[in-house]
């Protein structure tokens, strides 16, 4: 697992370990207490020097951040259901990485949906999602970029309240990246997750959230 502080050495001693549970009970896991964890979820992965270079390109399973969990929460939002997301321009499942091929989603779904889908995560995991709730958030991908060379995914989106609201958010989201084309596609797949993480609590810390969901 990557942290945002990069790879660590083998004789590190590694953070305790952060366990979640699902509605349902199945587990979210992640490493350490920070923002920025990515969760396990259950996938069989070979890591080598922390990064799983055997899918250097493959996007890991999104894994919920405490601090937005801790936000919705005390937001005291009723409760809430997430429909639709979009995006602006071609829908896709990868885009092209750096010499070694694409970087991917898992089980091939849009980038839209994975936002979707961590969005929906967060807000289970705060005990404020319900599918019946007559507050619908939906969204828009408006952008999603990397750089694997300068370290950089930089996305945005606008999210809009069946209420008529609907703030836009956006995060260049930086993270340590190699020479090593392998690499570099492997560091930039594993620094996606906690790219949306910081980009959805962008939009639980906004000023207007509250007046969202009511």
């Amino acid at each position: 697992m990557l942290g945002r502080s990069g790879p660590t050495e083998a004789s590190a001693p590694r953070a305790p370990a952060l366990t979640i549970t699902r509605p349902g009970g199945s587990p979210y896991s992640a490493l350490g207490p920070a923002d920025g964890l990515v969760a396990v979820d259950g996938l069989d992965q070979q890591l080598v020097g922390g990064l799983n270079l055997g899918r250097a390109g493959q996007l890991p399973r999104y894994g919920v951040s405490v601090s937005n969990v801790t936000a919705l929460k005390q937001a005291g939002a009723a409760p809430i259901n997430v429909g639709k997301f979009t995006t602006t321009g071609e829908s896709k499942q990868d885009i092209t990485g750096r010499a070694v091929g694409p970087i991917k989603t898992p089980d091939e779904r849009p980038f839209e949906e994975y936002v979707r889908k961590a969005l929906i995560d967060e807000v289970q995991v705060a005990g404020a999602y319900s599918e019946s709730a007559p507050v619908v958030l939906s969204g828009n991908l408006d952008r999603i970029d990397f750089s694997s060379t300068e370290g950089k995914w930089t996305l945005a989106m606008t999210v809009k309240s069946t209420n008529g609201r609907s703030p836009t958010v956006a995060n260049d989201y930086s993270y340590d990246t190699s020479f090593v084309a392998e690499k570099a596609c492997a560091l930039t797949a594993q620094a996606f997750g906690p790219a949306v993480q910081t980009l959805i609590g962008k939009l639980v810390y906004h000023q207007e959230f509250a007046g969202l969901v009511k």
